[in-house]
Formats: structure tokens, C-alpha cells, sequence
């Protein structure tokens, strides 16, 4: 008996942490393509001066958010958002439109996705 009582202790615990997980995730996710959507108005509308102060702001808060997302994804999401952020800032540097909007967007994607594939759900379990 007390063996399954432990047992359902522990999966108790992992699925509160999960959910927990899963928050912080989606949470930081909104923060960030907040100020993304800046950078992304910014550009489109030229305002080089304004898209690079926009993507220091994300960036500041990306390095605030990165230790905890390394401690709850995988390191390769970290490294693909870390790269993304590194072409975005060269293209904003050559004031390259198109390259600049398309990273952005790339960028987007990678922060939606990893809400979606950190769920606990039967299709991630498979």
C-alpha cells in the first residue's frame, strides 16, 4: 500500500509540474512576441532605429528568461532562438528588409512552438 500511495505522490508532483512548466512557458512566450511584434511593425514600417531599440528590449528579456527555459526545453530550442536573435540584429545592421522581416517571423514560430511541444499531451508522449 505504500508503495502506490508513493506512486501517486510522484506522478501527482510531475503532472503539477508539468502544468506549472507549461505556464511559465506560455507566459514568457507572450511577454516576448510581444515586443517581437514591435520589432516586427518597426521594420515594416523602416524604422530601423526603432525595430534595434525593440530588439534590445527582447533581448534583455530573452537573457532574463533564458536560464529557467534551459532548465525546462531542450538546449537545441535555446540555440535556435539564440540564432534567430543573432541574424535578426546583422539584418537590422544592413537594414536588410526582407531577410529581417523573415527571421522575425522564424522567430515567432520558434517561441510559439515550444508552448505546444512542452504540453503533456498523448501526442507528445508517442
Amino acid at each position: 500500500m505504500k508503495i502506490i500511495t508513493g506512486t501517486v505522490i510522484i506522478t501527482v508532483i510531475i503532472f503539477m509540474f508539468s502544468f506549472y512548466s507549461v505556464s511559465v512557458l506560455a507566459q514568457t512566450t507572450e511577454d516576448m512576441t510581444t515586443i517581437l511584434e514591435k520589432v516586427e511593425k518597426a521594420v515594416l514600417e523602416h524604422n530601423w532605429e526603432l525595430a534595434k531599440l525593440s530588439m534590445d528590449e527582447f533581448e534583455k528579456h530573452w537573457d532574463k528568461k533564458n536560464f529557467v527555459w534551459s532548465l525546462l526545453i531542450e538546449h537545441s530550442e535555446i540555440d535556435n532562438i539564440d540564432i534567430s536573435i543573432c541574424h535578426i540584429k546583422s539584418y537590422m545592421k544592413l537594414q536588410e528588409l526582407t531577410e529581417t522581416y523573415v527571421e522575425v517571423k522564424t522567430l515567432f514560430k520558434y517561441l510559439k512552438h515550444i508552448p505546444e511541444i512542452e504540453k503533456l499531451t498523448i501526442q507528445n508522449l508517442l
